[in-house]
């Protein structure tokens, strides 16, 4: 089973991945792959939408690969589970939030190309809060500060919602406003119930 940990940056997906590969043998991950660097990748790409639209292919290749090697992982390791810090869905939904639909008739046909992850995480907070924890972190970039905007992480949840809405997956939807410790024992508890534990 493969299963997407998503939302907007700085929500705590990676601290998530960490706690759950570091506390549960029945997680394998993938380093370094692809979807890490799209959504800042797509936020420089985002004003030339020709210039994107090459970049934008090259990424859906390299992930069509990736898919490949998680297949290689499943059939190699069948009782685990993979987990994605990130998934296919991080490049739908910041394509949407930055390019609105035009992509979509691409993203449609990408999507039979590949194996969707069938439990999504979803890691959610108030677009205010994400602008909070990115000025606090430091990680905001002022060449896109127009982009990263309050409007532009309402934008990312609605489109992460539409296509969550068309693909149909398991989805464990967490309020981050909660602490860390709050947000990984709900997930855990959620994973027990999707029955996520019970090949370990």
């Amino acid at each position: 089973m493969r299963i997407g940990v998503e939302g907007a940056d700085g929500v705590g997906k990676t601290t998530l991945v960490n706690q759950l590969l570091r506390n549960y043998s029945v997680f394998e991950t993938v380093e370094d792959h692809p979807i890490d660097t799209f959504p800042n990748a797509v936020r420089s790409w985002w004003v030339d939408v020709e210039n994107y639209k090459t970049k934008f292919f090259l990424y859906l290749a390299e992930s069509i690969d990736l898919d490949r090697k998680y297949e290689r992982r499943e059939k190699k390791f069948p009782n685990k589970h993979i987990l994605l810090d990130r998934s296919v869905y991080s490049h739908f939904a910041y394509t949407g939030a930055c390019h609105e639909s035009r992509f979509d008739p691409f993203l449609y046909l990408f999507s039979g190309e590949i194996k969707m992850p069938q439990i999504i995480i979803y890691m959610n907070l108030s677009s205010i809060e994400i602008e909070n924890r990115l000025n606090a972190k430091g990680t905001r970039s002022g060449e896109y500060e127009s982009l990263e905007s309050i409007q532009f992480w309402e934008k990312l949840d609605y489109h992460y919602r539409r296509w969550f809405h068309y693909f149909k997956p398991i989805l464990i939807y967490v309020d981050c406003q909660k602490s860390i410790d709050e947000v990984y024992d709900f997930v855990v508890k959620e994973l027990q119930s999707a029955s996520v534990f019970h090949s370990s």
